[in-house]
């Protein structure tokens, strides 16, 4: 299997880092001295590809330089003499050399000296080729540097420059620095030399494979293509980058599961390369490789074995090392381990462990001290297939050729375990490097991929030893799926407060944010209707120069406040005994599910038991969009045998532990996230003429439900929320005019009642009037100021953005927000709430989910009175992607979310409902359930997709 792009960077990068690439200037002058002959004859063996023999006489060059102190033509020799020596993989001795050329320099030439720019990008060559990522970093980021302060910014050798750090970026699958930095190399390329350049070219194929890293398979094609027609114009038909880009693009067709396309377009680049570099060269054997990898996947066995035949014919001439060859055995670890072939499989995979970090195969690992190479995608696909081939050989026991059983080992299902641990461990580590969301959701799934194997075998080892401490990490695993990028944004938020970092810096770093989330969320509106305008180039310059301050900062803040870094990386897991301790009393229990591709699993804990079941999957999915249908198409049968069936499934398996207890603690994923529990049937209904919604048998009659994204979220709520001081903010656009009259006011309200949803139509600047809104906080308002508590609202043209985000909202325990909401499924960025437009203060009356990240709030608890507001996209590894995310992160404890479209009038007489509970003294949870119990007993809104939308999400 390939997770990612394996080489296909390779002959890029090493293009970017070579003699005279780009028509890079050498200063050498055209006399007849000695330094100069050797030049020219280095230069000569150089392009015969004879490394050996252009070293010796670019050294010779070097030492005749020196001796007549022409320090600028000693550096180009001793860089090139460095890169030479990198390619012979004499790295200790390229390293010295390209030292000794630094330290000459800058004390000969100073450290402005542009040449000087070339030996820090070659050193950072030599780091990343030695697997020191952190350090290439730092010496590209130098030459970077160096190039921007001799030559601006739009100059070839800061596009180089830039493109040099976006490829370390790639290297550590940092997907999004990776496309702002080729982003920024193209854009400078652009300017100076049109699209038709090879240098374009390659900044096109980075880009794809950004994209690819993203999973944007349609961007990343569109791109594939772009590099290819360039290629294809500027160098012609028969060149080696076109070859390249092919192979690029039938990469990308196979991760999508067009095969056939994968094939025909992998066979266009191995005939050009057999007619570029002939029939037993490297790149041909890449060719032969690709293809019979997509074989296998195809199931034609025989077909890849022969293709795999032929490349390793060729690769037995290469170094076991060489990255292709790499890629090339894990493919056939692939094609041996679904042939039954477990022996080889395993031999393959150790092959690439060897070569890529053989630490990982000592038993005493650990991966804290582990230095990541390059060849991270070899390195994470060779472990995961160890784990693999382990489990299939456990569950299928399948026969060897040859007919008699492999004996690999007597305890294949500990090996599996052993090696997806692994795999999570140095996922995990990678994805600490990360500071973009969109990377470390990219990481999350893949982490819920082998998480999902490992509850299985941890729950298979659980039941085959009798050993805790499987079930104890099966639940551990399944906390490791939750909501884990943004558990780690609000633990870094509250690092920052508790370091002892100076107040200016923060500041600083607030203002960064804000300027940055403002800009991300622009480029995003823009993205689809004028993708190339000048206006979204200039944003894009904008927010790179942005995200390289804020990158820098935190670099500040991880060097200079060693607390910070340490509680911002203070992450432990909270086990089974920790939840019972810290968050159950004696009548509640926690159910905390876990939805994989097959199977799901419920996690029962409560004050003193615990118990994992063992469920499929397809049911699930299949009666939660039933049972959101029905309710709302009206469609009750469909409702009645749905929400039954749901808690047949998700709820009475744990019915033993249910019994005795009040409360509910919900932690969903997958479908399940969208689902209202309380509103689910504990008996089996049939429809009759005469179906009476007040008396059928809801959970929400047994039980109070509090929802959680996870444990981890649970435990960081800072206090008791029943014993604080109670205040209220309330706003409400309302979207008509405050000042028409009371009798126009109740023809809205007359007209709307049962039509208007506080939800955004999509049309700007055309949503439907929310009378009730202002009845709503008005009403909750006076209840607030009758029990003396503090209380303020901000209606119509005040309940503006501005407002919202001022420091006094700080000061108020609750916080209600009636209005609109969306949802955009796509771009979850761009969901948000309608607030009224303050264009004093240029804000647009958007509250993006982006922006509620920036907010600083105080409040025990939000109240989200509009349609749809805990909802958004699904996120494998991860949950939830909407508006409740920011809420949580920005301070609230508690939130009120909707899970569908929701009316006016019964949104707002059932918030008036909750608050008078609350106001008498109960819970936030007991206000609530007590709320929908008394619209059930009144009957007017008793059908459930009036009362059952509304969820706690909290403590």
């Amino acid at each position: 299997m390939r997770i990612l792009f394996s080489y296909i960077l390779f002959i890029t990068f090493l293009f970017l880092n070579c003699p005279n690439s780009f028509g890079q200037q050498i200063t050498v002058l055209s006399d007849s001295s000695a330094g100069n002959y050797y030049f020219e004859k280095a230069e000569h063996f150089y392009e015969r590809g004879e490394y050996d023999s252009s070293t010796y006489y670019y050294k010779q060059a070097a030492n005749e330089f020196k001796s007549q102190k022409r320090w600028k033509d000693y550096l180009i020799s001793k860089n090139y003499a460095g890169i030479n020596l990198r390619y012979l993989s004499m790295y200790d001795e390229s390293f010295n050399t390209l030292n000794e050329a630094l330290s000459i320099g800058l004390e000969q030439l100073g450290s402005n000296e542009p040449i000087l720019a070339d030996i820090y990008n070659s050193i950072g060559s030599y780091y990343y080729e030695t697997g020191e990522l952190d350090s290439a970093l730092v010496y590209y980021r130098n030459g970077l540097n160096l190039s921007l302060s001799a030559f601006g910014e739009n100059h070839k050798n800061t596009a180089r420059g830039y493109h040099n750090v976006g490829l370390i970026y790639y290297w550590q699958m940092d997907s999004d620095k990776a496309l702002q930095y080729f982003e920024k190399s193209l854009y400078i390329w652009l300017s100076l030399i049109g699209e038709k350049h090879s240098a374009v070219g390659n900044c096109y194929l980075n880009i794809a494979n950004a994209y690819y890293l993203m999973e944007d398979f349609d961007k990343a094609i569109q791109y594939a293509l772009k590099s290819l027609n360039v290629w294809k114009s500027v160098l012609g038909e028969d060149h080696q980058y076109v070859a390249m880009a092919y192979n690029n693009l039938a990469d990308t067709y196979e991760t999508i599961g067009k095969y056939n396309e994968a094939i025909e377009t992998d066979k266009i680049g191995l005939d050009l390369r057999k007619k570029i570099f002939g029939n037993e060269h490297i790149e041909t054997a890449n060719s032969l490789a690709h293809i019979a990898s997509i074989y296998t996947k195809t199931g034609e066995f025989e077909k890849s074995r022969q293709y795999f035949n032929e490349a390793f014919a060729i690769y037995k001439k290469y170094p076991n090392s060489n990255p292709y060859k790499l890629q090339a055995l894990l493919d056939l670890a692939d094609l041996n381990l679904r042939e039954g072939r477990y022996e080889e499989a395993l031999k393959n995979c150790d092959t690439v462990l060897i070569y890529t970090l053989p630490e990982v195969l000592n038993t005493d690992f650990n991966v804290d001290n582990l230095t990541l190479t390059p060849m991270r995608t070899e390195l994470l696909n060779a472990i995961f297939l160890k784990g693999e081939i382990y489990s299939k050989y456990q569950s299928n026991q399948l026969l060897h050729p040859d007919k008699k059983y492999i004996q690999i080992d007597h305890n294949s299902l500990k090996s599996s375990y052993f090696w997806y641990k692994r795999y999570n461990q140095v996922l995990e580590k990678i994805k600490r490097e990360y500071r973009n969301e969109t990377s470390k959701l990219f990481l999350g799934k893949k982490k819920f991929e082998v998480i999902e194997k490992l509850i299985g075998i941890s729950l298979e080892l659980y039941e085959l030893t009798g050993d805790e401490k499987y079930k104890s990490e099966a639940f551990a695993f399944s906390e490791q799926s939750k909501a884990q990028s943004l558990y780690e944004a609000i633990t870094e938020s509250n690092a920052k407060q508790f370091a002892g970092i100076d107040e200016q810096y923060l500041q600083l770093e607030k203002s960064i944010k804000t300027k940055k989330t403002f800009l991300e969320t622009k480029i995003l509106e823009f993205e689809a209707e004028q993708p190339d305008s000048d206006e979204m180039l200039l944003m894009k310059k904008e927010l790179f120069a942005l995200s390289s301050k804020y990158d820098s900062l935190i670099n500040f803040f991880e060097t200079n406040y060693p607390e910070y870094y340490r509680l911002k990386f203070d992450d432990n897991t909270p086990d089974i005994k920790l939840v019972q301790k810290d968050v159950l009393d004696d009548q509640t229990v926690l159910l905390e599910y876990f939805i994989g591709d097959s199977l799901a699993y419920i996690f029962i804990v409560d004050k003193n038991q615990n118990a994992v079941l063992k469920t499929t999957c397809s049911e699930i999915y299949d009666y939660t969009k039933k049972f959101r249908a029905s309710l709302q198409n009206l469609d009750y049968e469909t409702y009645l045998h749905s929400a039954y069936k749901l808690y047949s499934i998700l709820m009475k398996p744990a019915e033993n532990f249910l019994s005795d207890k009040k409360r509910i603690i919900i932690i969903p994923d997958g479908i399940t996230l969208y689902l209202p529990f309380e509103a689910l049937l504990y008996k089996k209904i049939s429809v009759t003429n005469n179906l009476d919604f007040k008396t059928l048998p809801y959970l929400l009659n047994q039980y109070e439900f509090v929802y959680s994204y996870s444990i981890k979220l649970l435990l960081n709520r800072k206090s008791d929320s029943n014993n604080i001081k109670l205040s209220f903010a309330g706003f409400a656009p309302v979207f008509i005019d405050e000042n028409i009259d009371k009798l126009k006011i109740q023809q809205v309200i007359d007209s709307t009642l049962f039509l208007s949803e506080r939800s955004n139509k999509g049309q700007e600047d055309d949503y439907s009037a929310l009378p009730e809104s202002d009845t709503e906080i008005t009403e909750i308002s006076k209840l607030f100021n009758s029990k003396g508590y503090k209380s303020k609202i901000f209606k119509y043209k005040n309940a503006t953005e501005t407002n919202l985000k001022s420091d006094e909202i700080t000061s108020y325990s609750c916080v209600h927000l009636a209005t609109h909401g969306f949802i955009n499924e796509s771009k979850p960025r761009l969901s948000g709430l309608i607030m009224s437009i303050d264009s004093k203060a240029q804000e647009d009356g958007i509250l993006y989910s982006e922006e509620v990240f920036n907010l600083k709030l105080n409040a025990k608890l939000i109240v989200l009175s509009a349609c749809e507001s805990g909802l958004g996209t699904i996120i494998n590894g991860e949950g939830i992607l909407g508006l409740t995310r920011g809420f949580l992160y920005s301070g609230a404890e508690n939130i009120i979310v909707s899970l569908w479209r929701v009316a006016d009038k019964s949104t707002s007489v059932l918030m008036l409902k909750f608050y008078e509970k609350l106001l008498e003294g109960k819970s936030y949870t007991s206000a609530l359930r007590e709320a929908k119990l008394e619209i059930l007993k009144d009957g007017t809104y008793s059908y459930p997709l009036e009362w059952s939308p509304f969820i706690l999400i909290g403590k």
